[in-house]
């Protein structure tokens, strides 16, 4: 992976955005401001789930 970032920065980022759009679709990752930041679901679900059990 390194290499490829390193000598094809474009076809990096198209790889990237397309695994991160996959998770999307997944419902395995979700962003809350449109992209810039991204939260592994079952975190958020974890985190859910430990703030109703206090």
């Amino acid at each position: 992976m390194d290499i490829l970032k390193t000598m094809d920065e474009i076809a990096w980022d198209i790889a990237k955005d397309e695994y991160i759009s996959s998770l999307e679709e997944d419902k395995e990752v979700m962003s809350f401001d449109n992209g810039s930041i991204y939260f592994w679901t079952s975190d958020i679900e974890n985190l859910i789930e430990e703030k109703l059990e206090d």
